[in-house]
C-alpha cells in the first residue's frame, strides 16, 4: 500500500498491545514461579547495532523472554 505511518502511531500502536498483553504475562510468570524446575538461558544478541543480553525461562507449557541492554561489569 505503501502509505506512510507515523512514528506516534507506532509507538501508540506498541504501548497499546503492551497493555493487551499484560494478563498474559502475568499468567505465564505465575506458572513459571510455580513449577520447581524450569529451563533457563541467556544469550546476547545486537539491537540496532548494541549489544543486549536475551534471557529465557521456560516448561512446556510457557516461555518468558526478557531482553536488555549489555552493561560492561567491573572485574575486581
Amino acid at each position: 500500500m505503501d502509505a506512510p505511518i507515523s512514528e506516534g502511531s507506532i509507538y501508540n500502536i506498541v504501548q497499546e498491545s503492551a497493555a493487551r498483553l499484560e494478563a498474559l504475562r502475568e499468567l505465564i510468570q505465575e506458572k513459571l514461579l510455580a513449577f520447581p524446575i524450569l529451563h533457563a538461558d541467556e544469550t546476547s544478541l545486537s539491537v540496532q547495532g548494541k549489544q543486549h543480553w536475551l534471557h529465557v525461562a521456560g516448561i512446556s507449557e510457557a516461555t518468558w523472554l526478557f531482553c536488555h541492554p549489555k552493561v560492561a561489569s567491573k572485574v575486581l
